[in-house]
């Protein structure tokens, strides 16, 4: 329950670019395309980045590569959303409030529109993406779910 509360609180200070940047990033760590730049041992020089293969290279060379995998998928997720319906630009409570409404619109049971994303929310988003056959967020409160919502008919 803490835990979940510290997230909310956080993802509350961040703007929704920064949430889906950070979720783009955190996905290519976990399939490992991403690479992390660890600090050097001690008395070693410079920095050393560690690859998806264990192998060492240049910690420059590697921040570079690091930084390419979640721009690239950014770009992507950028050229994909419309840029007219604004939805991108709402504050992070403003779009789970959205995306709440939606919810409840649609007899998925959101709870109180609030703008808290919490277990109940979490656990609407599961079941209208369960229902539709698609992941569109993960169980997430994005844009790309706001549109798909607002796209669906009642039933």
């Amino acid at each position: 329950g803490e835990a979940l509360y510290a997230k909310t609180d956080v993802a509350g200070r961040m703007s929704t670019r920064d949430i889906i940047a950070s979720m783009e990033r955190q996905n290519a760590i976990t399939s490992g395309q991403y690479q992390l730049v660890s600090a050097p041992a001690e008395g070693a020089e410079g920095e050393v980045a560690m690859g998806t293969e264990g192998g060492q290279q240049p910690a420059a060379q590697g921040a570079q590569q690091a930084q390419a995998a979640p721009q690239d998928a950014q770009a992507a997720t950028q050229a994909a959303a419309p840029a007219d319906d604004g939805i991108d630009e709402l504050p992070r409570r403003d779009l789970v409030r959205a995306i709440q409404e939606e919810l409840n619109r649609l007899g998925y049971d959101a709870g109180t529109p609030d703008g808290l994303y919490g277990p109940s929310t979490r656990g609407a988003i599961q079941a209208f993406e369960e229902k539709a056959g698609t992941a569109i967020s993960g169980g997430e409160a994005t844009p790309d779910l706001l549109r798909a919502l607002r796209g669906t008919r009642e039933g």
